[in-house]
């Protein structure tokens, strides 16, 4: 009832993003070791993806060397049986990754629809005379629905995208550092970019969902 309490001294005032983005963080610590698992997966396959270049690299250079091809042989093999590793582990991650995302992701989205129909219940009968019953249960959705997709941005696009442009700068550190250097300007720039694009697109967002 306190948490509920909350709600309603909240709702009083406008409700922002940073006050839903905490109920979603609030919920999800209630299952976190699946979402955990969920991160550690796609990590996993990130990480594992960036040194497939490399090995790729080194079959090509091997391959063109020409060194005795009884010498080659064994080489390639290896470096075969070396993608054939990093395939696999790139494979674990991501199964992992989607066994684990799917029941985190429902879990909460169920606690979210709980909590939100728990606070409509708390209304009096004035308020659902005034409001039209099927615009309210859309809104209880559309607040559950939000997580999920904003869960999968992050999982799924953001992190993988932050794993690679990370690796390939650490890589390209120790062959060239001016372009590792770029790589991070570049990544720097972008950010801040979408940053502020992401908060003057929001208002048209809010006013597009009303």
């Amino acid at each position: 009832m306190k948490y509920i309490d909350k709600i309603k001294t909240e709702s009083e005032s406008e409700v922002t993003a940073r006050y839903v983005l905490k109920t979603y963080l609030r919920k999800a610590k209630s299952h976190y070791l699946s979402g955990l698992l969920a991160i550690f997966g796609v990590t996993v396959a990130g990480v594992a993806g960036i040194w497939m270049p490399l090995y790729y690299k080194s079959f090509f250079d091997v391959l063109v060397s020409g060194e005795d091809r009884s010498m080659l042989a064994p080489r390639l093999i290896g470096i075969i049986g070396f993608v054939f590793g990093i395939n696999l582990i790139t494979w674990v991650g991501r199964r992992i990754s989607s066994f684990a995302g799917a029941p985190f992701q429902s879990r909460v989205i169920t606690d979210l629809r709980e909590q939100a129909f728990e606070y409509l219940l708390g209304h009096s009968y004035t308020f659902f005379a005034n409001n039209f019953t099927g615009s309210l249960v859309q809104r209880v959705n559309r607040f559950a629905r939000s997580f999920e997709r904003l869960v999968d941005r992050f999982i799924y696009n953001i992190i993988p995208l932050i794993v690679n442009i990370v690796g390939a700068a650490v890589v390209l550190f120790f062959i060239n550092r001016a372009i590792s250097y770029v790589i991070l300007i570049w990544m720097i720039v972008f950010l801040i970019f979408n940053y502020f694009f992401a908060r003057w697109k929001l208002k048209y967002d809010i006013a597009g969902a009303a």
